[in-house]
Parts: C-alpha cells; sequence; structure tokens
C-alpha cells in the first residue's frame, strides 16, 4: 500500500514507518500537525508539539515530501469513541482529517501509518479519519510489550533523544537530551518502583528522532535550551538543528526486527505460542467495574433471508432482523452477537453491502460466518444475541479497525469482541498473520490452527484482560474437511480443558481458511464444573458435556449423537428422540432452569432421517431453536444440540 507517514518526530511514529517498510508497504509522503500559535509545546489529546520545529529535518533525513497544518489542540469531544457531525464546533481531530485529504489528493495513498502504542483515545480517532477517507490505518505497534519494543528500537540502531519529561523521577536538568539507550535502565527502574511506562506512554516523556536506518542523513543538535516547568517537567526548544552525511556502516533495515517472524509457529506447540504471544503484548488491567444488576438475554433464532438471488435475500433477513428487534423493544445497538450462515461465500461481498448499511455504527456487533448447504431458497440464515441491561452492568466493545501485529483488525462493520458483565463474546477467528492480514502460505493447516487460536487468545485478553482462552465456556471449531477433525481435537485438547468444544464441518470459511474458532467465555471468578456422560444403544452413541458454575446462574449443555453401527436401522427415529429427552433432561434438572439458547447442527448427510424429528420435538418442547446443516460433524455425527443458560 501507499502510506502517508503520521509523525511528531518520536521514536514511535518513526519506527511504525520502519515496520510498514518490513512489511512491504510504500512510504510516499509524511504528514504533521503543529500549533497554529508558534507554541513550543501545547497541551493536546491527541498530537505530540514539542519539538516541531525539528519535523522538516526529518522530512529531509527520509527524504520524502511533507505535509503541514496548523491545528488549535482543542478536543471538543473527549469521549473514547469519536463521531463527527458537521454542526459540531471545531476539534483537532478534523484538523488531521483536512491534513490527510489533501495528502489523499496529491499522492492517492492507500494507508496512514502512525506510532500508537496503548491509547484507545488515539487510536480511535485516526481510525475514524481513515475511514471517512476510505484509507487503512497501520499501527504495528499496537499493545506491544514496551520493554521488548523499546529494546528493539535500540537494537535496531535508532537514535532518539528525549525532549520533554513529565513525571516523577525524571527532571529536566538530568534527562533531557539522553538517548533511549541512557534512559532505558532509568525507565525499567521507575516501571519496577512506580508502574511507569517504559516507552513513555502515559506521557512520562517525548522523544525526537536524531538517526535511524530509513534516515539518508543524521540530525545533529547545534544548540539548544531548556525550558522547566517544575522540578519534573520540562522540555527542550530547538534553536539549531544540522543534517550530516551518513557513513557507510550507518545501520539498515536488516537490523530491523521483523516482529511477527519472530516466532515460527510450525516449530512451537500451541500452548508455547499462545505464552509467548501473551508476554509479546501489554493488556492494561481494567477499572473494576459493579456487576450488580439484572440482564435480560434476548435471541433472535431463525432468520432466514429468501428471495430469487442473495442481494434480495440479504435485504429480507435485513428487514425481518429489524422487524424482530422493534418487536422485542430493543435497538440494534442492543445486539451483542450475529452468526451468519451463507449458501455461498462467494455471495458474501454483496450480502455485507447490505449487511454494512444496518449495522454499521459505532461498536456494531460480533459476528461470525460460514458457508454451509442451507435449504434451497435460502440464501441467509442469521441468529442473533441481544441484551437490555440496567446502569451497573459493565458494557465492553473492542472495536480495533487498525492493521498491527497485535490481532486482525475488523475489515467490516462488527467488533473483534463483546463483554457484558460477566459474559463475552469473540467473533469468528481465522489463522490470519495479523501484519500482513493474510492467511499462511502453502495452506498449511496446523500453521492456521494455531494461528487461530492465538488471535483468538489476544481478543480475549484485550475485551476481558483476566481472562484468556483457558477461561472459555463453549468453542465451536469450524473446519471445512473432516479429516482435519482428529488433529483439531488433538491440539485443542490440552487448551480447552474445562470447556465445550463443538467441531462443525462446513462448505468454507472467509477468505478460504481451513478453520475457524468462535468462543464464548464466563467470567473465572467463580468456580466452573465440567461432567460428561455418555449413552448408547445399537443404533447410536450419546455424548453430554454439562458446564455450570456454582450458583448454577449460568451453564451450556451440549449433546453429540454418532452412529454406533455402519447401517441405521429403521427405528432411529425412536433411538433418536430418546437420546434427545436425555439431553433435555440434563439441561432441565433444575427446575428454574430456563435455556436462553438452542443450536442444533444436524449432518446432511442424514436429513432425510433426522430433520422432521428434531424440528416436531423441539417445537413440542416450546424452546427457540435454530437448525443449522453441517456438512459433518464429530465421528461422522448425526446431530449436536446446545443448550446455553446465560447468567
Amino acid at each position: 500500500m501507499r502510506v502517508v507517514g503520521l509523525i511528531s518526530g518520536g521514536k514511535d511514529s518513526i519506527y511504525n514507518l520502519m515496520q510498514c517498510k518490513l512489511e512491504g508497504h510504500e512510504l510516499v509522503a509524511l504528514a504533521n500537525l503543529y500549533p497554529n500559535d508558534d507554541r513550543e509545546e501545547m497541551d493536546s489529546y491527541m498530537f505530540q508539539t514539542v519539538g516541531y520545529s525539528g519535523i522538516e529535518m526529518i522530512a529531509t533525513a527520509l527524504d520524502l515530501p511533507l505535509y503541514r497544518r496548523k491545528t488549535s489542540g482543542t478536543s471538543q469531544k473527549i469521549e473514547q469513541e469519536y463521531l463527527f457531525t458537521p454542526d459540531d464546533p471545531a476539534d483537532e481531530v478534523e484538523d488531521l482529517y483536512d491534513l490527510l485529504q489533501e495528502v489523499k489528493t496529491v499522492h492517492n495513498i492507500d494507508a496512514v501509518a502512525s506510532g500508537a502504542i496503548l491509547s484507545n483515545y488515539q487510536r480511535c480517532r485516526v481510525e475514524n479519519v481513515c475511514n471517512r477517507l476510505h484509507l487503512t490505518s497501520l499501527s504495528y505497534l499496537w499493545r506491544r510489550n514496551q520493554s521488548e519494543l523499546l529494546q528493539e528500537m535500540i537494537d535496531s540502531g535508532m537514535e532518539a533523544i528525549l525532549i520533554k519529561v513529565a513525571t516523577l523521577g525524571l527532571t529536566p536538568e538530568k534527562h533531557l537530551g539522553k538517548t533511549i539507550r541512557e534512559i532505558q535502565p532509568e525507565m525499567i527502574k521507575l516501571n519496577n518502583m512506580y508502574g511507569v511506562n517504559i516507552c513513555g506512554e502515559g506521557g512520562e516523556y517525548e522523544t525526537f528522532t536524531l538517526d535511524c536506518p530509513l534516515f539518508k542523513y543524521r540530525i545533529s543538535v547545534a544548540d539548544k535550551r531548556i525550558v522547566s516547568a517544575s522540578n519534573d517537567v520540562g522540555y527542550i526548544v530547538f534553536e539549531k538543528l544540522a543534517l550530516e552525511k551518513k557513513g557507510a556502516e550507518s545501520p539498515n533495515l536488516n537490523r530491523v526486527k521483523k516482529f511477527y517472524n519472530s516466532l515460527d509457529y510450525a516449530n512451537y506447540s500451541t500452548r508455547e505460542i499462545l505464552e509467548k504471544t501473551r508476554l509479546d503484548f501489554e493488556h492494561p488491567a481494567p477499572v473494576v467495574k459493579d456487576h450488580s444488576g439484572l440482564i435480560e438475554w434476548i435471541w433472535l433464532p431463525r432468520i432466514s433471508g429468501k428471495g430469487k438471488d442473495s442481494v434480495e435475500a440479504a435485504k429480507d433477513a435485513m428487514v425481518q432482523l429489524e422487524k424482530s428487534a422493534r418487536d422485542l423493544k430493543i435497538s440494534m445497538k442492543d445486539i451483542l452477537f450475529i452468526n451468519i450462515f451463507v449458501k455461498s461465500m462467494k455471495d458474501f461481498a454483496k450480502i455485507n453491502a447490505i449487511y454494512s448499511s444496518v449495522l454499521n455504527f459505532a461498536n456494531p456487533p460480533a459476528r461470525a460466518c460460514v458457508e454451509t448447504q442451507l435449504p434451497d431458497n435460502t440464501w441467509i440464515l442469521l441468529e442473533a444475541f441481544a441484551a437490555i441491561v440496567g446502569d451497573n452492568i459493565p458494557k465492553d466493545c473492542l472495536h480495533i479497525q487498525g492493521i498491527s501485529h497485535w490481532a486482525p483488525s475488523n475489515i467490516g462493520p462488527y467488533s473483534q469482541g463483546k463483554r457484558l458483565g460477566r459474559t463475552a463474546i469473540v467473533s469468528g477467528q481465522i489463522g490470519l498473520i495479523p501484519g500482513s492480514m493474510s492467511l499462511p502460505p502453502n495452506e498449511n493447516f496446523l500453521t492456521e490452527f494455531k494461528l487461530s487460536l492465538r488471535n483468538t487468545d489476544c481478543v480475549i485478553k484485550s475485551l476481558d484482560p483476566p481472562s484468556n482462552i483457558t477461561n472459555v465456556s463453549l468453542a465451536i471449531c469450524y473446519l471445512t474437511d473432516s479429516i482435519l477433525i482428529p488433529q483439531a481435537a488433538l491440539e485443542t485438547e490440552n487448551i480447552f480443558s474445562n470447556a465445550i468444544v463443538n467441531f462443525v464441518v462446513v462448505s468454507a470459511l472467509p477468505r478460504n481458511a481451513q478453520v475457524e474458532f468462535q468462543v464464548l467465555l464466563h467470567s473465572p471468578e467463580r468456580p466452573r464444573e465440567k461432567q460428561e456422560f455418555t449413552y448408547n444403544d445399537d443404533n447410536l452413541i450419546l455424548r453430554i458435556q454439562k458446564l455450570s458454575n456454582e450458583s448454577d446462574d449460568f451453564g451450556i449443555v451440549s449433546g453429540t449423537i454418532t452412529p454406533n453401527c455402519e447401517l441405521l436401522s429403521e427405528n432411529i427415529q425412536e433411538a433418536l428422540i430418546n437420546f434427545l429427552n436425555k439431553i433435555t433432561e440434563v439441561v432441565y434438572s433444575q427446575t428454574d432452569n430456563k435455556a436462553d439458547h438452542c443450536r442444533i447442527f444436524y449432518n446432511i448427510n442424514h436429513v432425510k432421517i433426522i430433520k422432521t424429528v428434531l424440528e416436531d420435538y423441539f417445537k413440542k418442547l416450546n424452546v427457540d431453536f435454530v437448525l443449522i446443516p453441517a456438512v459433518d460433524l464429530v465421528d461422522n455425527g448425526i446431530v449436536t444440540v446446545t443448550f446455553i443458560k446465560l447468567g
């Protein structure tokens, strides 16, 4: 992609440009916002301004055209999510919009690079501007472990000096002008003592880059003065900078670490990959929130889109979804998660465009999408989770649209995950390499599988930092071939030790992936108990898994029925009903136990035998349910029935 670098002069924005080059992008221009009143340093929620007088030197050193615009540094909207309307008072974010629009007009750019590491405030605003300009946000430093990241910068040959300090433990006279190599031991010490951010992400310090492998010239400080506001707050004003020609021994990009290649997925176990990834990224501890209050869970099943083609069917499905929401007196923003089953993934772009017209708002629902063999005249099948909550119930959404090395970005109107109280739902995750948003080469299933779990774990840790993938309650592992089930089951055995895992074979997955994980988890605050039961007769085997917590306000019961012989007898219907009864006996073993959700995957190879039986049975049971055709189930299973009760 053709990239403009949004730079402050600091180490983060410049190091991110180095990562962009390593990912194969083309740097075509630089962009910078600076104070409109010639102040040397301005308090801005968004932009570093100290050292702005040296930005032109950096542009020369990089040999790239520089586009600049003045900004007032005024933030009119300080909420987490940034939503622009034309009638709003001027906000500094709109200065960024105007600047990048100018660059796009001149250079036909595709993407914007920025050095965000932890600030959701900055990330959301850059992504908002990028979306409005149809650009991609590239933030390769997002959530990186700051200790490792600073060491990488030093090892790459980057020379950056502190030009502002603003924290206990750093003083203008002692620390301004020091390089990041010189300040590193001090920052590690302050991090251990007070928890300060090693890379200065909390505003502890700002830097200016004098040299890096991308620079064609080194910048030297010929003259400067120090401005001290207090004992621990001060900054440098550059009086004179100079350019120096670099020698042949100057560091080049070969010294820069291409982050995702630091781990060869094929040579590590899934558990080792998960453990290393958790060390590679930071997930700040959340603010403790009260969980008191009631949640009314609402399930919208069996929304099927019909019509002469996929476009007409998608419109039909969206009309039904909106009508169902109105009938239940909820808004579309109350929907947390949507499962999309389509007849053909080739039609998904058309379906997604219609879906986007209805659900393209801030923090849209999480979702998963698979292709399966839907009945005739049904092009799309939806099921949705929604909830109505009291004021004391914490609600969190993970909606990251920038490309990074952390986890796959959102391409489309969906969030990576939603958390409501103690329950979290994660969007379907395929085995994309996050930095390139591509699948591993050579269709290597095991590598895809490990990446899928790795990406799932990263989303969980960001959405609910105390949790990780071992806290998953229910996982659906979608696969595109039955022969992959044994290997997938073996890999998950030690990961989901206390979870229910369903393996479902479907026709196709997004991007022609071979595996997609969709998970639901419940807070690890309360111990869970997993029980397993097995029943069999001459025709069938039933394996039941039950997961519940000590107060029984949350539970999952899943039963898979598989053949017990090569040729099923004519009285299979009776045997099937008997085993369905055993599943529901477990579900309704408590008098006050009412499942919120019943999802049924049935094997299309046995459809003539079982579909009518299933429909009749669950209608008589008087429970909301959805029937979903599967190409295959574990052990050539006939049906997998899963009841979910959310606390």
